[in-house]
């Protein structure tokens, strides 16, 4: 038998067999050969049956319309019967899903794309035939949590990006761990086989065997991790050029992959599981573990204590996660990171040249993307350098080099003297004092290079990351509207009106309740113009990483890569629309949860310039 398909066009044979003891739907094993039904047994799914009329008048008309509320199979159903024949006596009918939200499309419809254990005991067919309890650390958490459903195992998760604080949250409501000094990692396992992925989607497997190891030897077939891989001292901390020697096939301290949150395991999805109780789960999973595994604790509450603490250890800082959030595949305000010290990433647009008995070169021209996609120079950094780091980076730029500036404003004076410039390519992370008034970095020391970020995401992390003008206060109330901070509030986008920044997010702010009922939780395509709709404008559909906490990002396949969308759910995410410089908001037929199926269809009537006010309102009361 083929099995049950969420396809609505699909029919599957069922057939109606003789009544059993209600103490059946419970029983798991195999029958002996010989008796009725013999062969092994499994639970496949269970829930609720709930059916839309009276079920004994429509099972005599040979039609009978339910809904299921399974954990695999949900929605509406219908069973009608075939035409009878003196073989089959009527026992012969067809089970077929109704087009509702639950109905799919392609391989996952099918039942042989679903998860294929035991909803009662997480077995396979082989495990209960064998007749062992097979012992799987945790399950009866995941069957039991609240947020975890069956699903398939997702092909390409992106992992929960924390938002940039000044200060760690208060309250108990908020779960705190120790920022590691590492590579965010996901670590995959499929069919036996572990997989370690980075941020940019890169496979590091093959770097780190004996994470690979210790993975694979966890009792679940399947499950995705999130954590980092980092490299300890003798004295317990992370040491990220430790790290950083290990990727380039160098023997450098020992390995720890800290593993602080679970996705999915066993054919259940963990997303939508409140934090605290995933942690309790991963906690599970993790039993009986050593390094390289190390589970990722936590200390609910006393925020400022922890990060006191973890400053004077001298740690990078924390990350501050809501106790009941549900993991978000991208960035959102539910995790919060705050640092020690000032510490970013920046893309390498060029260096000077060496000078006494130092080779290679002598400092790094720092820069950063800002909102129009512009590398924007932020300083140098000279320190933070091996003999080795010297000479593999300038191994790498030697490859790179190019005879013009890529920053959007190159350095001037003695910022510019013996200078050579290259392709912007490379991401190092430095960690530096403060900023000055002209926007460069102080007291910079270079970290690291990161392999696993992609230049053209880097910009500045947060707000307060920015130019003293800003961190210190000096704006004033005026300029915040829904309490997002307006920069250049007086610069005037519509000249013909004298429209300026600030009294379109007033106007934005008076109307929101006519707004946002159109806009709210649906992906947006954005047209912007930063210095005016007279000026530069440019259309933007994918978000990177300079987007405000504000929007909301929507994970989008696209010819066969995962771009991410941004979605306003609030009065500030749209204000936020307005201090991106957009003007044009274009947003999709469908909402964020349901991409494929679009509950809205838009007229675009484009009225030639001899159409008359009049004539086009009556046009569309007419539409």
């Amino acid at each position: 038998p083929k099995g049950p398909s969420l396809n609505p066009s699909r029919k599957r044979l069922a057939v109606h067999v003789e009544d059993h003891p209600v103490e059946y739907a419970s029983f798991e094993g195999t029958i002996p050969q010989g008796e009725y039904g013999g062969g092994t047994v499994m639970v496949w799914d269970r829930g609720a049956w709930l059916p839309e009329n009276d079920p004994v008048q429509e099972y005599g008309k040979g039609h009978l319309r339910f809904r299921l509320q399974g954990e695999k199979l949900k929605g509406a159903w219908t069973l009608a019967r075939m035409n009878r024949s003196p073989d089959t006596q009527g026992r012969n009918w067809l089970l077929i899903k109704k087009k509702d939200p639950e109905a799919r499309q392609g391989p996952l419809a099918e039942a042989s794309g679903m998860e294929d254990r035991s909803a009662l005991t997480g077995r396979t067919m082989e495990e209960i035939a064998s007749g062992r309890d097979v012992s799987r650390s945790g399950t009866g958490d995941l069957f039991e949590a609240e947020g975890a459903r069956p699903a398939p195992m997702p092909g390409r998760p992106k992992p929960h990006l924390a938002v940039p604080a000044r200060e760690p949250p208060e309250g108990d409501g908020w779960l705190h761990e120790i920022k590691y000094d590492g590579y965010r990692i996901l670590c995959i396992k499929k069919d036996s086989a572990v997989r370690l992925i980075t941020r940019n989607n890169q496979d590091w497997s093959e770097k780190f065997p004996d994470v690979v190891q210790a993975a694979a030897s966890l009792p679940f077939e399947q499950f995705i991790l999130d954590g980092e891989i980092v490299v300890l001292l003798p004295d317990g901390k992370p040491d990220f050029q430790a790290l950083q020697n290990i990727l380039k096939g160098e023997k450098s301290g020992r390995t720890g992959y800290y593993v602080f949150d679970a996705l999915f395991c066993s054919g259940y999805d963990l997303t939508g599981v409140p934090l605290v109780q995933r942690k309790k789960i991963l906690q599970r999973m993790l039993e009986g573990v050593s390094r390289p595994l190390v589970y990722g604790d936590y200390i609910q509450g006393e925020g400022e204590r922890v990060f006191a603490h973890a400053c004077r250890m001298g740690m990078e800082g924390i990350v501050s996660k809501q106790a009941e959030s549900r993991y978000e595949q991208g960035r959102s305000r539910t995790w919060i990171k705050v640092k020690c010290l000032k510490r970013q990433e920046f893309v390498i647009g060029g260096y000077s040249e060496p000078s006494g008995s130092r080779s290679g070169f002598g400092a790094l021209l720092l820069g950063y993307y800002d909102e129009a996609g512009r590398l924007v120079y932020a300083g140098r950094v000279g320190t933070g350098f091996s003999e080795k780091t010297l000479q593999d980076i300038s191994g790498r730029m030697a490859t790179l080099e190019r005879k013009d500036s890529p920053f959007h404003k190159s350095p001037s004076g003695r910022e510019a003297g013996k200078v050579h410039w290259v392709q912007p390519q490379l991401v190092a992370e430095v960690e530096f004092s403060d900023w000055t008034e002209d926007h460069i970095v102080r007291q910079a020391s270079f970290k690291g290079l990161r392999p696993d970020k992609p230049a053209r995401e880097v910009g500045l992390e947060s707000p307060e990351a920015g130019p003293r003008s800003v961190t210190k206060g000096k704006e004033s109330r005026k300029n915040r509207v829904a309490g997002v901070l307006l920069t250049n509030p007086e610069r005037i986008l519509y000249p013909e009106q004298g429209l300026t920044k600030r009294d379109l997010a007033l106007f934005y702010q008076k109307t929101a309740g006519l707004i946002l009922p159109h806009l709210a939780d649906r992906p947006l395509s954005l047209v912007r113009c930063p210095k005016g709709h007279r000026d530069v404008c440019f259309y933007q559909k994918h978000l990177n990483e300079q987007i405000p906490e504000t929007l909301t990002e929507v994970p989008v396949r696209e010819k066969g890569e995962q771009r991410t969308y941004a979605a306003v759910r609030d009065l500030p995410g749209l204000i936020s629309l307005v201090q991106l410089g957009v003007l044009e908001i274009h947003p999709w037929g469908s909402r964020m949860d349901m991409l494929e199926k679009p509950d809205r269809m838009i007229f675009d009537l484009d009225p030639g310039p001899e159409i008359r006010p009049e004539d086009m309102v009556e046009a569309l009361s007419l539409v």
